[in-house]
């Protein structure tokens, strides 16, 4: 009888050493394939082709810290989608405008490009509405990623401060810069023609120092909302840290 208590004991023993080693495994596998996941779809939310399909969610892992890799994944490919359907909505798909800007045939004859007029003014209009929105669409979304893994609120929350909310604010000054940019040159289309090669003739020297004004004004605009998207990647790869360093063992 104590031999044999002796073998129950060490099986059970052996069994849970055996159901570690197998969860630890399975973590770990995990974890892998989760962050090569975050590293796609980080590469899809900076892609400025707007047909480019979103990348597939996939099964919610398992273990604690590929979880948290997987809601990361969710939260920004969801931003991204949800953006660019309000774009889409106002006919303003895609980063940058669409051609023949910034050609100097499209800037020697801006009132002959009204496509373009309506890019710029659904590009402002769709950048208030993120703007305006943004802040209530990440706290449903957190909620809505809490409750479908399990992971609480606040700890979902903490992973995104709140500088990570600016890039909205900053985008909405790129578009309304373009728009000034473009309506400039369509107040100024005949006194302006397209010179040799990649050059303007300017009639009125105030229109080109007006012009170059608000050139400079865009280019510090789009200066500003690079470097939020920057530090927006750089929030999401930061909270991967100790997956990093489990896959490296």
């Amino acid at each position: 009888m104590l031999l044999l208590a002796v073998l129950t004991v060490c099986g059970i023993f052996f069994y849970r050493v055996s159901a570690a080693i197998d969860q630890h495994a399975l973590a770990e596998a995990e974890v892998e394939r989760e962050h090569e996941q975050v590293l796609t779809a980080l590469a899809w939310v900076q892609d400025t082709l707007p047909t480019t399909p979103a990348p597939d969610s996939g099964p919610m892992p398992t273990s604690p810290l590929a979880k948290r890799m997987w809601v990361i994944r969710r939260m920004e490919v969801a931003r991204a989608v949800w953006e660019r359907e309000i774009r889409a909505r106002h006919g303003a798909s895609g980063h940058n405008p669409p051609a023949p800007w910034p050609s100097v045939q499209y800037q020697g004859n801006a009132r002959s490009h009204p496509a373009l007029a309506k890019w710029f003014e659904g590009r402002v209009a769709a950048a208030s509405e993120i703007r305006q929105a943004s802040a209530a669409w990440i706290d449903e979304r957190t909620a809505a990623f809490a409750k479908e893994s399990g992971m609480p609120a606040a700890e979902i929350a903490a992973i995104f401060p709140r500088d990570h909310r600016g890039v909205p604010e900053a985008e909405a000054k790129v578009a309304e810069a373009f728009l000034e940019v473009h309506r400039h040159l369509v107040n100024t289309d005949p006194w302006v023609r397209p010179g040799e090669g990649h050059s303007l003739a300017y009639q009125r020297e105030d229109d080109l120092l007006r012009y170059n004004e608000l050139a400079q004004k865009l280019d510090e605009a789009a200066r500003v909302t690079n470097m939020a998207r920057a530090r927006r990647i750089t929030t999401v790869v930061a909270a991967l840290p100790r997956a990093i360093r489990v896959i490296r063992r």
